[in-house]
């Protein structure tokens, strides 16, 4: 059976040291999952950015959105009985739950879908609100008529769901709140409905 498609053989990647971090004392530790989409004659990727923070020795550092939709570090005596590193992944700590990592959506750009580079024309997009807290990652951009949507990964100490947010413009977004409760990733809508009906895959876990 021939092939149906094959890898270019330059095989471009996105390294963490092409994005700028979006604060001075992050790291950017990967770039993951990105959402595809054309908009203004480009191709576009929006790209996961998981970010560390610094650590400090005898302390475990724990970066969270705030209310506010800024980053807050919250930090962790070694010694503190309630904290377990046991996970290099998840910090627990008082029965709580805290990434290593916060993630949110960065957009790169390319004229002829080979080559990519950062642009402030599309703003980052953050986690907001207590069911985000812990970021957002690995969103899937559909189109549908004139409006594009994007269904992302929503982290908190609740779990991870489904966001919902829609553009037409790329500068001004609407935010629908959740479509499927913890525990749920991974989903992609459609790029058509179906008989005047939406349909969508996702991953329960």
């Amino acid at each position: 059976m021939p092939h149906l498609a094959e890898r270019f053989p330059q095989n471009p990647i996105l390294a963490p040291q092409d994005i700028a971090p979006s604060l001075p004392d992050l790291n950017i530790e990967c770039l993951l999952n990105p959402g595809a989409f054309r908009f203004g004659h480009k191709t576009w990727l929006l790209l996961r950015v998981a970010e560390r923070p610094a650590q400090v020795p005898g302390k475990t550092i724990a970066p969270i959105f705030n209310p506010e939709g800024r980053i807050q570090l919250l930090d962790f005596d070694h010694d503190d009985p309630k904290l377990d590193r046991s996970d290099p992944r998840v910090y627990r700590y008082d029965g709580v739950d805290y990434l290593t990592t916060i993630s949110h959506l960065r957009s790169v750009c390319s004229e002829d879908g080979i080559h990519f580079h950062e642009q402030d024309t599309i703003p980052p997009l953050i986690g907001e609100g207590p069911f985000e807290s812990y970021g957002i990652e690995d969103c899937r951009v559909a189109q549908i008529g004139e409006d594009y949507y994007l269904t992302y990964t929503a982290v908190s100490a609740s779990g991870v769901c489904v966001g919902l947010r829609s553009t037409r413009d790329w500068r001004h977004f609407t935010r629908h709140g959740l479509i499927f409760p913890p525990h749920n990733k991974d989903c992609a809508i459609f790029n058509e409905t179906l008989n005047g009906v939406f349909f969508a895959l996702h991953r329960p876990s």
